[in-house]
């Protein structure tokens, strides 16, 4: 039975891959050999599934479909004061539960293995005092795009990825990631479970820390998510977009 590689990620623009590939590229000039990402290719993961049987595909896009309508009703739940079934990991939730999510390419399978992606001790720590947006705790509606800051830049030494980072957590991108985290593991498939970090990979394999370390804040903001395909080729992972679904729904 064939088999695809998958992940669910909020995929830029052109435009916007662009914009964050020039505000790095100082970093990524002072950074110690390594193989930068192609600018196409710059993304943010939002789950991470590994191999997914082709027979998976209806039930995995029709999950996918549904995510934006979780997010609405949760919205209008939290609006009502009730208690919401998504939430992004904030304080002592998010200290308890560990670091962040493994980067999006490195294993086939269920998921990442613990060693591919930032470990605790390895990139921003949970408890750095990052906290999340509170849009959706008022909205009461799933919103209709997603901001994410991208403002930093981190070196996780024991993966050697070199990465933009957003150092306030995104509440809507953590929402949705969540929903579709939840949605995932009901139906039977096996993301990983790191909790969700808002970063963008900019190069693999750095032998070390670069010299440079600031960057221009970039903005991207997302008005739909996509599943991704990725493949690898002789010059490293290469990503196709599946299928886009609109956020806002209510």
């Amino acid at each position: 039975m064939s088999a695809h590689r998958l992940f669910l990620a909020l995929w830029p623009t052109a435009a916007m891959q662009s914009e964050l590939a020039d505000a790095a590229r100082a970093v990524m000039e002072s950074a110690r050999g390594g193989r930068e990402i192609p600018r196409e290719s710059l993304h943010l993961t939002l789950a991470f599934l590994g191999s997914v049987p082709e027979a998976s595909l209806p039930t995995l896009r029709e999950l996918a479909s549904a995510a934006p309508w979780k997010l609405a009703a949760d919205a209008r739940r939290v609006g009502d004061g009730l208690p919401a079934g998504v939430a992004p990991q904030t304080g002592d939730a998010l200290r308890a539960s560990g670091g962040p999510w493994a980067d999006d390419g490195l294993r086939a399978g269920s998921g990442p293995r613990a060693g591919d992606g930032p470990r605790t001790g390895d990139g921003p720590r949970a408890n750095d005092g990052l906290r999340a947006d509170d849009e959706l705790r008022t909205a009461g509606t799933a919103p209709s795009s997603l901001d994410v800051t991208l403002d930093a830049i981190d070196y996780w030494p024991r993966s050697q990825l070199l990465c933009a980072m957003a150092s306030r957590t995104p509440g809507g991108a953590a929402q949705l990631a969540e929903a579709l985290r939840q949605s995932l593991v009901a139906a039977g498939f096996s993301p990983d479970l790191k909790p969700f970090r808002a970063h963008v990979t900019l190069a693999r394999q750095v032998r070390a820390q670069p010299a440079a370390r600031g960057m221009s804040p970039v903005k991207w903001t997302f008005d739909d998510f996509a599943l991704i395909e990725s493949r690898t080729g002789p010059a490293g992972s290469l990503y196709s977009v599946l299928e886009r679904w609109p956020l806002g729904r209510a």
